[in-house]
């Protein structure tokens, strides 16, 4: 997590997280935090890791302490520690690729890629097009659900926009 001002921003291993926050007499107090986009298929761990993190700061006032170079966050009943480091770990190395179909995008035999995309107002073809200019037009699927298509009508891109104000886009194409 990166605080910026009275803005927090960071990723919850799948998520994002942002929103603003409030600090006074040791207690932490965050509205508006954590996207809820879909994560892929995964053995489970992504779910358990974002469920951890959301049962801390979902309760709204959080209390900080810290321990040499972690700082903990409690809500009196479960806490996250926070670790520092000189540098923020790469999206690879924090969240390796391993699965190979998102939605109606497969990959197999290679895996899926995702980017995290800002939403500034553009439209999900363009989105979709940045990603893989191979896209010609892009169909709406569940709500927040995206698919880019090429000229073959294969899907090559796949969209979610998270359900918090100031989300980001997940993209997801194909690695090999």
């Amino acid at each position: 997590m990166s605080p910026a001002g009275e803005s927090i921003t960071g990723n919850a291993r799948c998520n994002s997280v942002g929103g603003t926050y409030d600090i006074a007499g040791g207690l932490l107090t965050l509205d508006a935090l954590m996207t809820a986009a879909f994560c892929g298929p995964d053995d489970g761990s992504l779910m358990r890791s974002e469920e951890a993190f959301a049962a801390v700061v979902h309760g709204g006032t959080v209390e900080v302490s810290f321990r040499g170079d972690r700082m903990v966050w409690s809500n009196g009943v479960d806490s996250l520690e926070f670790v520092s480091v000189d540098t923020p770990p790469t999206t690879e190395a924090f969240v390796p690729p391993r699965f190979s179909v998102v939605g109606r995008l497969n990959c197999t035999p290679g895996y899926v890629s995702e980017v995290r995309v800002p939403d500034t107002g553009q439209s999900p073809l363009e989105i979709a097009k940045e990603a893989d200019p191979n896209v010609v037009i892009v169909e709406p699927g569940e709500p927040l659900w995206h698919s880019g298509l090429d000229a073959e009508g294969n899907v090559v891109v796949e969209l979610a926009l998270g359900d918090a104000d100031r989300a980001d886009y997940q993209v997801w194409t194909c690695e090999d």
